[in-house]
């Protein structure tokens, strides 16, 4: 009896790791010490030291049953972009800058090209938020998961000033809130999306002229990744938004405070009172009280 005969396969995990370097690297930040494959990622926090009292600021979530579209369109390469983005974006919103990202892939047979394809996703979604990819974990879980079914999350750390830190703790009446509309479901809710739609091969290749696209495109739209410009002080309260239900949420908290609500469209540029704000994807927001 060995790993392989209870269907761990150590050589298929050896092959996944080597397929995914290259993306991994493409990933890499100078302050980043180290390679793939050790016990534990590097990062250097000497450049911080610039900052009056660094803070870390840490974010963690998964994909979550999207991951049952994935499976159905077998389309793996994007689903880890919106793992980052559901952990950086948390960052984001505390004002901190993304330093580094982990992810967790829990499967129940290691197909190499699939994890790599995976990773792939996970990278780009670090070159898009700035982070770093140090380190992760693929666990085969033969017995636990179907074969061709795996789980998706990951934890990212950033830093912030203290006194840039948004807390929340200066909202007054009469502020302004910012609700972004999102260009899609992105990885909030499909539990119920599950329930909404009848998520088939067939379902997900039918045309909705309500979405202007199939229903397989519409849901499978990647998160957006908020990034905040750190050149600027950020000194007003700012909420983002990841879904409908989230300004719907914060649209409510606000009117009740006496808060001015202000929606802008994630698609374009929109310019307000001098403030620059992006698409969704690569949103650059300077807010200056």
């Amino acid at each position: 009896m060995d790993y392989k005969t209870a269907g761990v396969d150590i050589e298929a995990g050896y092959r996944s790791v080597e397929l995914m370097k290259k993306y991994v690297k493409e990933t890499a930040r100078p302050e980043v010490l180290g390679g793939i494959g050790g016990f534990s990622g590097a990062f250097s926090l000497a450049k911080m030291k610039d900052m009056e009292k660094p803070t870390l600021v840490s974010g963690t979530d998964g994909v979550g049953t999207k991951l049952k579209l994935a499976f159905l369109m077998d389309k793996h390469d994007t689903v880890g972009i919106d793992c980052v983005a559901m952990c950086v974006n948390d960052i984001a919103c505390a004002g901190g800058e993304p330093l580094f990202f982990l992810d967790y892939i829990a499967c129940g047979k290691n197909f190499p090209e699939k994890i790599a394809t995976i990773v792939k996703g996970v990278s780009e979604g670090c070159l898009q938020a700035g982070a770093a990819l140090i380190g992760g974990e693929t666990a085969e879980m033969p017995g636990f998961y179907p074969e061709d079914e795996y789980d998706l999350a990951g934890f990212a750390v950033g830093i912030v000033d203290e006194k840039n830190l948004i807390t929340g703790e200066q909202i007054k009446p009469g502020d302004t809130l910012l609700g972004i509309a999102s260009s899609g479901v992105h990885s909030n809710g499909f539990s119920l999306v599950r329930k909404v739609f009848d998520m088939t091969k067939e379902s997900l290749a039918t045309y909705y002229e309500e979405l202007g696209t199939t229903l397989g495109e519409g849901d499978e739209k990647i998160t957006g990744l908020v990034q905040t410009d750190h050149t600027q002080g950020i000194s007003a309260s700012v909420v983002f938004c990841r879904d409908t239900a989230g300004i719907s949420y914060f649209y409510d908290r606000a009117a009740g405070f006496g808060c001015h609500v202000v929606f802008l469209q994630a698609a374009g540029c929109i310019f307000i009172k001098g403030l620059s704000y992006g698409p969704l994807r690569g949103l650059v927001v300077k807010v200056i009280d």
